[in-house]
């Protein structure tokens, strides 16, 4: 995981986010154009930017939640090009406007919520907010017919490496539980490993 120390150009810490996993696997994603989803082992926090459409945002709100919403991806995306970051604070910044109530985020307001975030990409602390364990490769090769069934691909791939992870755990219990069997105890059954099994 990244922390401030790893790089003293800014301020605040540098935390994790789906990007930023992306940019540090590129160059493994790209030699294996074979694979579509890598299992990173574990589960990774990170900061999402990402907001449903369905987000409640009253009039009320709306204005502070823009700005606040902006300032923090510009935080967590402070080491990138800014005109990365902008884009992402143009889609996101449309996206309140369309779904907050009450009309009152006006494109003026947006430019200079923009402007603002930018300026202060290194003002605060981003806290994680969600995890990632399994990354998508976009330089994936889809073979004939795959790109339309890719969600499916992609959530049959993450079940096998979980599936594989379960089997893997439970022959390293059943393992230890027959290497520390007693002998004294008889021979060894199947109710004698469940009776022994300790999750």
């Amino acid at each position: 995981m990244l922390n401030s120390n790893e790089n003293t150009e800014f301020e605040n810490s540098i935390i994790e986010t789906n990007y930023s996993l992306q940019i540090r696997y590129r160059n493994y994603m790209k030699k294996n154009r074979d694979i579509l989803v890598f299992d990173l082992g574990n589960k990774i926090p990170i900061y999402n930017h990402y907001i449903s459409e369905k987000t409640n945002i009253e009039h009320w709100m709306a204005k502070d939640f823009l700005n606040n919403h902006l300032t923090k991806i510009t935080n967590a995306y402070k080491q990138f090009d800014t005109r990365i970051i902008e884009r992402m604070l143009i889609e996101e910044a449309e996206k309140i406007q369309r779904i907050a109530k009450g009309s009152v985020v006006k494109n003026q307001y947006i430019k200079y919520c923009i402007d603002n975030a930018i300026i202060n990409n290194d003002t605060i602390e981003v806290e994680y907010n969600s995890s990632i364990r399994f990354l998508t490769n976009p330089f994936y090769n889809f073979k004939e017919g795959e790109y339309s069934n890719r969600k499916s691909i992609k959530s049959k791939m993450i079940n096998k490496y979980l599936g594989n992870k379960k089997t893997t755990d439970n022959h390293k219990v059943i393992y230890n539980c027959i290497s520390d069997h007693d002998c004294n105890e008889g021979q060894i059954t199947k109710k004698s490993l469940s009776n022994s099994l300790v999750y």
